[in-house]
């Protein structure tokens, strides 16, 4: 068979399918597999017609990157001439091993297509005038609008906790981009298809999932490895499969083979401690509800006020009976020092509360002193290493939501859902290597709420568990490490 003659009929002819066979045949020697046929052809139609981002999430190992950031864009560029297409990834090294694939590929069976001023590692140039460009969700494009748009693995970082320790960017950067810079670069007729695997509860395929419910804007689907003991690729058999999960671990399988993020259950705080403490009778206040109870007010300070910068969150706790009732919280972004002292004054008198109790760390500082300005009580926390200890620390919170002392509102929508981001948040801290980090795409609330706690203990006779003095002195090997990460 004259597999180039063919597959340049394929293009003319406009006939997708076999266009995407003929290239697997002559290429890979094996047939354009079913699942991937509707990666590249149905599923995009569909979302093109309905107006949807479309966001496939598929197994690793399972042809993602080759159906979509390599094939479809392949028979995009081929068959609308002058057109633009861009793929985003985590990084630039990452987008340059994706798109280096095509590369590859077209230098080996398609010289004759390549323009020749317009062909490197950022950008594949083709004589019908099109050209297929790269970025980076960290880094910053405006004034670009490409007729496909490819999202391949944007999470990166944040969806590997080793990363996020040694990452400088703050927490929900990639989701802040996707929606304030990606999302943007649509125009009417142009299409965006995410690719990749959900690494956690409350990451962006999360929000994405979150968002999709209500059927207007986004088009979500799943593709597991194995269903039961039918599996998605024949190359990919179930004993294999299987294999992998021993090497791997169950967890970890779960997660990137069944697309099952890490959730609750494998955090600090799981979800069934958190979600025991809502009380459905209970909805957020706007004011301390007892003259003889302590209020505190945790304050998470924004570091700028930029776009893209963090949130500033202030929560309210109040003490009463050795229960501690979660009043309620205001979370704000892109205000400058003054607007954030300013609301705290605020939200400090709307609930007539007795301390603020801040972070006294590096830029933190600057915002006590501006409090003690203004005659406000503080209490300043030092949060070093103690954050990581059983007894004082982030994993000293978990007690107080095991005895039901936390009261979460839940009384009506809007407090579930205010609520909702909290427990989130909540979820997103686990322990590894003998730290206490965040997974989570934002954790401005549950550090907030940390603070307030730390406040009240400072002034009151909120009891400090003490039945383990820290994680670093009970966790000796990482048998035992994994059995306290699902406390």
């Amino acid at each position: 068979m004259d597999f180039k003659a063919e597959i340049n009929q394929a293009v003319q002819n406009r006939d997708e399918e076999k266009f995407y066979q003929l290239n697997s045949l002559m290429i890979y020697g094996k047939p354009f597999p079913k699942f991937a046929l509707e990666w590249c052809i149905n599923l995009p139609q569909l979302a093109k017609k309905e107006n949807k981002i479309l966001v496939i999430e598929a197994p690793r190992n399972h042809l993602k990157t080759t159906a979509i950031t390599i094939f479809k864009a392949f028979y995009f560029l081929l068959t609308n001439p002058l057109s633009e297409v861009w793929l985003f990834s985590y990084s630039i090294h990452q987008a340059r091993e994706f798109i280096g694939r095509l590369k590859n590929i077209v230098e080996y069976y398609y010289p004759e297509i390549i323009k020749q001023d317009s062909w490197n590692k950022q950008e594949l140039g083709f004589i019908n005038g099109s050209s297929y460009k790269l970025g980076s969700i960290t880094s910053t494009y405006y004034g670009v609008h490409p007729d496909l748009i490819i999202c391949d693995d944007i999470l990166g970082g944040e969806g590997d906790p080793q990363k996020i320790i040694k990452s400088n960017l703050p927490p929900g950067f990639v989701e802040e981009r996707f929606f304030s810079m990606i999302v943007p670069m649509l125009s009417p007729d142009s299409q965006l298809i995410v690719v990749g695997i959900p690494f956690f509860v409350g990451d962006l395929y999360s929000k994405l999932e979150k968002m999709s419910s209500d059927g207007e804007a986004y088009m979500i689907k799943k593709y597991p490895a194995v269903d039961g003991n039918k599996v998605l690729w024949e190359e990919r058999s179930y004993d294999w499969l299987m294999q992998q999960k021993k090497k791997i671990g169950s967890q970890r399988f779960a997660r990137e083979y069944l697309l099952r993020p890490f959730d609750a259950e494998t955090s600090l705080i799981s979800s069934s401690v958190l979600e025991q403490c809502l009380n459905y009778d209970f909805p957020m206040q706007h004011n301390r509800m007892f003259n003889d109870s302590i209020v505190v007010i945790g304050a998470d300070f924004s570091i700028s006020a930029h776009i893209g910068s963090d949130y500033c969150v202030f929560v309210a706790l109040e003490l009463k009976d050795n229960k501690i009732y979660f009043l309620g919280y205001d979370k704000f972004k892109e205000a400058d020092y003054q607007t954030q002292l300013d609301r705290l004054q605020n939200f400090y008198n709307q609930y007539d509360a007795d301390l603020i109790a801040t972070e006294s760390v590096s830029f933190q500082k600057i915002y006590s002193q501006g409090l003690g300005d203004r005659l406000l009580p503080i209490y300043e926390h030092k949060t070093h290493n103690e954050k990581n200890t059983f007894n004082i620390g982030i994993p000293s919170l978990k007690l107080y939501f095991e005895r039901q002392q936390v009261i979460l509102p839940a009384g009506d929508e809007d407090s579930r859902e205010m609520i909702e981001d909290f427990i989130k948040e909540m979820q997103g801290f686990v322990y590894i290597n003998g730290k206490v980090i965040h997974i989570g795409q934002h954790d401005d609330i549950a550090m907030s709420f940390y603070l307030g706690i730390q406040g009240l203990r400072s002034i009151t006779s909120l009891d400090i568990p003490r039945e383990r003095e820290s994680f670093n002195e009970v966790i000796s090997n990482p048998e035992e490490e994994q059995i306290w990460r699902m406390m």
